[in-house]
């Protein structure tokens, strides 16, 4: 089982999309992402935030990758702590992908990864993904993807 943790795409800015829908840009990284992915992992299940932004980016992922189940859920929002997601990841026996926000994302990272809270950065750029893996309990990191790099 793999957990796939992804910061949302490039979102307008407020004054162009109080909702901060997806930009132009950001489409293009979640497509670029998606089609990448495509046939090299399987996803059972995509949780995104409420927020616009990583709704769009989430049905961007789902197109290419075919999950069996795409859901709005809690605990994604980019203040939200890191504790709600740690507790229901562990022991998930789906391929699980989770799209949200900074600091969220990079805050739940350091908690799966056992990293201290105040121990470097973890860089995730707009539309990045890290690839986690549980094993004996403990997760580790697998990859991390940047769309620039594609």
């Amino acid at each position: 089982m793999s957990i796939y943790l992804v910061r949302h795409a490039t979102a307008l800015p407020a004054e162009k999309d109080p909702q901060r829908g997806l930009s132009e840009e950001g489409l293009k990284e979640a497509g670029k992402i998606a089609e990448f992915l495509k046939g090299k992992i399987r996803v059972d299940v995509i949780y995104h935030s409420p927020k616009k932004r990583a709704h769009q980016t989430a049905l961007v992922l789902a197109e290419g990758l075919k999950p069996q189940k795409i859901t709005e859920t809690d605990g994604l929002l980019p203040d939200d702590g890191p504790e709600l997601w740690h507790t229901r990841l562990k022991g998930e026996n789906r391929s699980v992908m989770l799209v949200g926000h900074l600091p969220h994302m990079e805050k739940l990272a350091k908690a799966l990864l056992s990293v201290r809270a105040d121990g470097g950065r973890i860089n995730f750029m707009p539309a990045s993904v890290m690839c986690l893996e549980e094993v004996e309990g403990v997760f580790a990191l697998r990859w991390f993807l940047d769309p620039s790099v594609l």
